[in-house]
């Protein structure tokens, strides 16, 4: 970002993902300063822009082109983690499918 001084600074979420969005005077000289706004979204950072709700607006189509994140790993369940059976036991019918 140039020289700017930040006015506001806000994060949100979409989809499970984080975005901030914020204002800022473009120049530190307040006679030659315009307020903009800026987001940051999927590790990339906009700026210039006239207007807070458009900044949003951006972020959240930027998040919306970017391909899902991977699930969460799956736990391993009591059963998988179960001793195996004795030679006398019958195994049982989720076991029979892992023989």
């Amino acid at each position: 970002m140039s020289p700017a001084i930040t006015i506001y600074r806000q994060g949100y979420t979409h989809k499970g993902r984080a975005f901030c969005v914020w204002s800022y005077l473009d120049d530190p000289d307040p006679k030659r300063s315009t307020l903009r706004f800026a987001f940051q979204a999927e590790g990339e950072t906009v700026e210039g822009l006239a207007d807070r709700a458009d900044a949003i607006r951006q972020a959240r189509e930027r998040i919306d082109q970017r391909p899902a994140e991977p699930a969460e790993p799956v736990q391993a369940t009591p059963a998988a983690d179960a001793a195996p059976a004795s030679p006398d036991e019958k195994p049982q019918q989720a076991e029979l499918a892992l023989v």
